[in-house]
């Protein structure tokens, strides 16, 4: 006997080789919803979604049974969306952001934000970026539990948009479907799911909105990472956010986390919004005006992890639930849950608004976190040093002028060239650059050198040319923080690897500061989340300056002095040990006890790789 979630994936598989044999997406949803409309008793056009009414290719009749076993089962609505997803495929949707929501994650997330509604649930709904409906389907099904016609909360309480309309015509059948399931034939009216940019249109455009806003802004808005080109937003909607948002839409800020303040403009004062979001959105720099802004206007209610990438976007996820227009007094905890049961978690103290550290990383349930997160230092690291990094123009302009350094020595003494360093190459207290391949636009690389004289623009040249000083290298995305100093100035950071300067002398200490136990338990708990992965460490030039100096300067001495150590290690056992001897007399500098914080930082430390007893560009002359 098939059971429903083999259905499910055989009529996704069969949906997925009907498209790959020159169908397209649009006639193959059409004979889906027709197809699944049949198997729950709905016959006839009259009233049903215009997907329907258009060309429709028909299912093959080896689908029949699943078609069948699936409607049986109740998940007849779920599978359009999921179709949609399949049929876009993993280029499309990676580029447009968007990723279809599971059904139990639909129902949790709506469930996260139904504590403050009355009995009869909310009156007005809407999912400013619909997608195939996955949202709406939760509020409906939550809506029906308390007692509300499906006629009514399809036709009367659902509000909705997308840019793709291809996605609105799916969240219209979805919608249908499910109220075909439950013997009312109703399509959202007309007006009520539109095609637009849920960032940019007016309440005023849906037919029928509330005045006042709505009750409940709900939905799982596309990821629009700005440091990838497929997802970064064009010049012209560049201009257009910033119209409407100011200056909160500039930077580097994720496109998801504008529909956060698109979602309190939308809901009246009192209303909820609870939106899906990347992780990062919690502490990443780009987004610390979103979150000031929020601050403002609104109280966070409860954050939901993921606890382990549920959707196929390639990034940890929560979602978060706010009341709009909550009073900046009110205090109460915020109620934390993780992964796909939605367990429940300690609740977390509310973010402080003008904190020093503008940061919700805590809120996050489940992230490893540090034995301490707190760190009474002496000073910032910025009181000492400078950082900065490099920005997209500064990658892309390096990539004609990078070649492998036994090519560069065709050309005379290799001195023209420079070595090339990307994260992947950097270590905790020393360089791997020619021990290691390193990954650099888009190929492997066993040694790449970057040529000055080979930069066509200028100003990248320019950039280039001031790296050639004494410096420190910190890595990103690495689960404790990695750097080494670079005490001859040779090397050229590619993007996104920050550089910190400081007194030529004192660049070991510089270097100790960031390896120390009780740095990276600082960084983990105030900006956890802002990397790819929950459990790893994404800290911007900014950030890596705000690092706590250590109170006692002669244990600071003794730390700095314990490098060379590390670097000369031959054997996995005598480099951890030498690290571990640092970060206990760095502990011992911020007067953070060893025990516990020591043996957590090592259990995190990267795999052991020999590293040269001379630099690798000496070796090869580059020096």
């Amino acid at each position: 006997m098939m059971t429903v979630d083999v259905a499910q994936e055989r009529l996704l598989e069969g949906v997925g080789r009907m498209a790959a044999g020159s169908r397209s997406a649009s006639t193959v949803l059409g004979g889906l919803g027709l197809a699944l409309a049949a198997a729950v008793g709905v016959r006839g056009s009259p009233g049903r979604p215009a997907l329907l009414d258009g060309p429709c290719t028909p299912l093959p009749s080896e689908l029949n049974h699943a078609v069948r076993t699936v409607a049986a089962g109740g998940h007849a609505p779920d599978v359009m969306g999921r179709a949609r997803e399949v049929l876009l495929g993993a280029g499309e949707r990676r580029a447009a952001g968007g990723h279809y929501t599971p059904a139990h994650i639909a129902d949790g997330i709506v469930q996260q934000a139904s504590a403050a509604w009355p009995p009869s649930g909310p009156a007005s709904v809407c999912d400013p970026a619909v997608g195939g409906g996955a949202l709406l389907l939760a509020v409906a099904r939550a809506l029906r539990s308390r007692g509300v016609p499906p006629a009514e909360i399809v036709g009367g309480r659902l509000w909705g948009s997308d840019l793709d309309a291809s996605a609105v015509s799916v969240a219209e059948v979805t919608l249908w479907l499910w109220a075909a399931e439950a013997g009312a034939t109703v399509v959202p009216s007309c007006g009520r799911l539109l095609v637009g940019d849920g960032l940019l249109v007016s309440p005023s455009a849906w037919v029928d909105a509330p005045p006042a806003g709505f009750d409940l802004v709900v939905g799982n808005p596309p990821f629009g990472s700005q440091l990838q080109t497929a997802t970064a937003r064009s010049s012209s909607r560049r201009s257009r956010l910033r119209e409407r948002f100011g200056g909160v839409a500039g930077g580097y800020v994720d496109s998801a986390a504008l529909f956060l303040l698109a979602g309190c403009d939308l809901v009246r004062r009192g209303g909820t919004v609870a939106l899906v979001q990347p992780q990062s959105v919690m502490s990443a720099r780009g987004a610390a005006p979103v979150r000031q802004a929020l601050e403002e206007r609104a109280r966070v209610v409860s954050v939901w992890t993921d606890g382990g990438q549920v959707f196929d976007a390639g990034v940890d996820v929560c979602a978060l639930v706010f009341e709009v227009g909550g009073s900046g007094e009110d205090v109460r905890p915020v109620r934390r849950t993780r992964g796909s049961t939605f367990e429940r978690h300690a609740d977390a103290e509310p973010p402080a608004s003008g904190r020093t550290v503008p940061t919700w990383a805590p809120l996050l349930a489940g992230v490893a976190r540090p034995p301490v997160g707190r760190v009474d230092g002496s000073g910032r690291l910025g009181d000492v040093s400078q950082a900065t990094a490099g920005f997209r123009q500064h990658f892309y302009g390096l990539v004609g002028a990078v070649e492998e350094a036994g090519e560069c020595g065709d050309s005379g003494d290799g001195r023209g060239c420079h070595p090339l360093v990307t994260s992947g190459l950097i270590h905790p207290g020393s360089c791997l650059w020619g021990r290691r391949p390193a990954r650099f636009a888009g190929r492997r690389w066993q040694a790449p050198v970057v040529w000055p004289d080979r930069i066509h623009d200028r100003n990248v040249r320019r950039w280039v040319s001031d790296r050639f000083n004494p410096k420190v290298l910190v890595a990103t995305q690495t689960r404790v923080i990695e750097a080494f100093a670079d005490h001859e100035g040779h090397t050229v950071p590619s993007t996104p690897v920050i550089e910190v300067a400081g007194p030529p002398d004192r660049l070991a200490h510089v270097v100790a500061v960031l390896l120390a136990p009780p740095v990276t338990a600082w960084a983990l708990h105030n900006y956890g989340g802002a990397a790819l992965s929950a459990d790893a460490i994404k800290l911007s030039a900014r950030q890596v300056l705000d690092a706590p100096l250590p109170r006692h300067t002669d244990l600071w001495d003794t730390g700095a002095s314990l490098l060379p150590n590390v670097a000369a290690a031959s054997d996995e056992s005598a480099w951890r040990q030498s690290l571990v001897e640092l970060g206990t007399a760095m502990c011992e500098a911020y007067d953070a006890e060893p025990d516990g914080l020591v043996e957590w930082w090592a259990a995190r430390l990267p795999r052991f790789r020999p590293s040269p007893q001379a630099n690798s560009w000496e070796a090869t002359g580059l020096g």
